[in-house]
């Protein structure tokens, strides 16, 4: 039996909080790189027409090393730009706060 040390010991244990199969939690991506992210939140104003739509998650230090302001995040066919982040208490995740434009492009 091998003896892990407290770090590996619990990013071991929170991986079992990013199995795809629980609810809130999405595969993505993040500059091109596969990631999961957790505890995904889909913010609702109630309007129901606003042009920017929010969203907040938490994903892996050891899959994002450093995210960036405005850093995309591709969820399923929408991309979603990174507005704000932090670390979390752990020390192992980013919590990260999401934001997508609605607002039509226009062109000249």
């Amino acid at each position: 039996m091998t003896i892990k040390t407290p770090a590996e010991q619990a990013e071991s244990d929170l991986s079992a909080f990013y199995s795809t199969d629980l609810p809130g939690v999405q595969a993505a991506t993040y500059g091109g790189e596969d990631v999961t992210l957790r505890n995904l939140v889909f913010e609702d104003d109630g309007e129901g027409d606003a042009v920017v739509r929010r969203a907040k998650c938490r994903v892996r230090k050891t899959e994002v090393a450093s995210p960036a302001y405005r850093g995309a995040v591709v969820i399923g066919s929408d991309t979603w730009y990174v507005r704000r982040y932090r670390g979390s208490v752990n020390g192992l995740e980013w919590a990260l706060d999401l934001e997508m434009e609605e607002r039509p492009a226009f062109r000249r």
